[in-house]
Parts: structure tokens; C-alpha cells; sequence
């Protein structure tokens, strides 16, 4: 996902799983949030991508939207293993989000290390590709 400024996904009463994409930030000044978490919502978000540009920290991937919860792994920001929560909450002390969600991950997902589903994605995404 190339720019997308906002809402990817941004979840309300419910439970998102996210995982394997590829996210692309080059507007700093565009720029909201990735994962929102909204009221009565959880994100399980594995193995991720995010090339951030000059200026944009790895805690705004994040907004609370008066969700419940995030349980995320894998996150790749900027070439190096980082983890989002743990950035989101030091940068937010009065809003901190838990690590705990409802429900659990499906047990039978394909999900690969973030820098492979990076590479997959790359190669064997969008219009008019052929995987």
C-alpha cells in the first residue's frame, strides 16, 4: 500500500486480522495513521512492512479510537525489527493500548517473516501482475 494516509484498517466493534502487507509512507505532512483501533475492536496484526519517510515515527502507526486492544509481532519499520505497540504507548502514556485482544490469530494462516511476504508482495502485487 503506497500513501495511504489513514484507515488501513481502522476497525469498529470487531477484530481484524493484518498481516503481510507491504505499507509505503512518502508524505509526512499527508500522513495520519495505519491500524485504528476503534471501540469494542481488537487488531492482530503479524509480519508487516513499513518503509516510513524522513520524519514520520514508527508510534504513529497506531491511533486509539477507544480500542480495546492490539496484539502485534513481526512489525519491520524502516529496515529493522521494531515493535509498534511498544513505540505507540511510550509515545502516549495517557492512552496507552493493551496487548491483549478477543479471539485469537486463525490458526491455519499462511503468514511469513515480514521481510519474505516484502519481497512476495513486491513481486506479485497489483495491477497487472501475474503471481
Amino acid at each position: 500500500m503506497v500513501d495511504l494516509e489513514q484507515r488501513a484498517p481502522r476497525v469498529r466493534f470487531g477484530q481484524a486480522h493484518v498481516y503481510n502487507n507491504v505499507y509505503r509512507v512518502t508524505s509526512p505532512g499527508r500522513y495520519q495513521y495505519s491500524w485504528g483501533a476503534g471501540v469494542e475492536s481488537s487488531i492482530i496484526a503479524r509480519n508487516n512492512t513499513f518503509e516510513l519517510a524522513e520524519g514520520i515515527s514508527p508510534d504513529r502507526i497506531l491511533r486509539d479510537f477507544g480500542g480495546t486492544g492490539i496484539d502485534e509481532e513481526g512489525t519491520w519499520v524502516n529496515g529493522r525489527h521494531i515493535s509498534v505497540l511498544d513505540a505507540y504507548n511510550s509515545a502516549n502514556p495517557g492512552q496507552m493500548l493493551a496487548p491483549e485482544v478477543s479471539g485469537s490469530p486463525g490458526p491455519h494462516l499462511p503468514i511469513e517473516p515480514a521481510p519474505a511476504a516484502r519481497e512476495r508482495v513486491e513481486r506479485g502485487a497489483g495491477s497487472g501482475l501475474r503471481s
